[in-house]
């Protein structure tokens, strides 16, 4: 519903937030998560690469080159490519 009424919102957020609290007491309590497909597991794994490369690619450009001339741009280059990859993972 594209412009919705104040209540019917209020009652989706309330049924959304028990939904939430129902699985977190289920996981508090011992219930196994569920099992991800094999597609996000992929996914996941190329985010949290994407992220250790820009994470080590930053620390090249703080620890030996700030604060140097070429480190702005290296900065920006470096941060472009990875909110590159990561809106080509999103996206996909």
């Amino acid at each position: 519903m594209p412009h919705p009424s104040l209540r019917t919102f209020l009652d989706w957020l309330q049924k959304c937030q028990y939904e939430t609290q129902c699985r977190i007491i289920q996981l508090t309590a011992g219930r196994p998560a569920k099992q991800k497909s094999a597609v996000y597991e992929r996914l996941d794994a190329d985010i949290q690469a994407a992220k250790l490369t820009y994470c080590l690619q930053m620390d090249t450009v703080f620890a030996s080159v700030f604060p140097g001339s070429s480190a702005w741009p290296l900065f920006h280059q470096h941060s472009g490519d990875y909110l590159r990859r990561m809106s080509y993972l999103i996206g996909e």
